[in-house]
């Protein structure tokens, strides 16, 4: 059975750096017993010194641990799963 994982970043920018909208990005993986997994994030150098996630500059992977492979499908985005106008009524 596949699973989805959705992933957001927060951005705290440092002093100068104008901040962005990180989006939310949906992976895919099927997990099977016995397994040991972990989430990275992969983007460029500079967004990790920046410490702001501008959507589609970072890509969140799940890696199977016990035997060192990337195992997430296709990285979708997608808006985010609620408003604060939702969230207020």
């Amino acid at each position: 059975m596949s699973t989805g994982l959705t992933f957001t970043m927060r951005n705290q920018p440092r002093a100068g750096v104008a901040g962005a909208v990180p989006g939310f990005a949906t992976v895919t993986l099927t997990p099977e017993p016995w397994r040991h997994y972990k989430v990275e994030v992969r983007s460029a150098p500079q967004t990790f010194s920046a410490r702001v996630w501008p959507e589609g500059q970072w890509t969140p992977v799940v890696r199977d641990r016990t035997a060192d492979r990337v195992v997430s499908g296709e990285l979708v985005w997608r808006p985010p799963p609620c408003s604060v106008a939702s969230a207020e009524r």
